[in-house]
C-alpha cells in the first residue's frame, strides 16, 4: 500500500513486532490523561474554598509526593478546614514525607476536635521522621493517647510514640 509505513506493510523484517508492542505499551503506560492537571494546578486548587477541589488537590499532591506544595496544603491545614479537607491534608504532607513546617502543622492538627483529622495527622508525623521534632511528636501522640477515649485513635498514637521515639 502506496503511503503506509514500511514496518505496517511487513516490509521490515528486521523490527520484531514484540518490540513495537512493548513501545506502544509503555507509551500508553506513560501517557498522561487528557484532563490531568499539573501539580500547580493542584497547588491553586487548594485555595479555592471548594472542598471536593481541595480534596482532588491534596490527595494528588501527596500521591506525587510534590513537595513545593507544602507551603500550601500546611496554609490550608492551618486554615482549620472542615475535617473531610483536614485530614487529606493532613495524610498528604505525610505521604510527601518532607520534615519541616509539615511537622508543626501537624502536630498542632493532632489536636483537632476531629478524630479523623488527629488520627491522620498522627499518622502523617509518624512517617516524617523529624529527627529534630522526635520530642515534640512522641509528647504530640502521648497527648493525643491519654486525652481520647478513642480505642483505634489510643492504640494508633500509643505504636506512634514507640515508633517515633527511636
Amino acid at each position: 500500500m502506496p503511503g503506509m509505513p514500511d514496518i505496517l506493510q511487513g516490509k521490515m523484517k528486521n523490527v520484531p513486532g514484540l518490540l513495537i508492542l512493548v513501545l506502544l505499551a509503555s507509551f500508553c503506560k506513560t501517557a498522561v490523561p487528557a484532563g490531568e492537571k499539573t501539580s500547580d494546578q493542584y497547588i491553586a486548587d487548594l485555595s479555592s474554598g471548594d472542598m471536593s477541589l481541595q480534596i482532588t488537590a491534596a490527595r494528588k499532591l501527596g500521591e506525587r509526593k510534590e513537595e513545593q506544595a507544602i507551603p500550601a496544603l500546611v496554609s490550608l491545614l492551618d486554615s482549620n478546614p472542615a475535617p473531610e479537607v483536614a485530614w487529606n491534608v493532613a495524610a498528604s504532607l505525610g505521604a510527601i514525607g518532607k520534615p519541616g513546617p509539615a511537622t508543626a502543622a501537624l502536630q498542632r492538627s493532632a489536636n483537632s476536635p476531629s478524630p479523623s483529622v488527629k488520627y491522620a495527622s498522627i499518622a502523617a508525623l509518624t512517617n516524617l521522621h523529624d529527627k529534630d521534632q522526635k520530642a515534640q511528636n512522641v509528647q504530640a501522640a502521648s497527648q493525643m493517647r491519654d486525652s481520647t477515649r478513642d480505642d483505634l485513635l489510643k492504640d494508633l498514637a500509643d505504636k506512634a510514640a514507640t515508633l517515633m521515639a527511636r
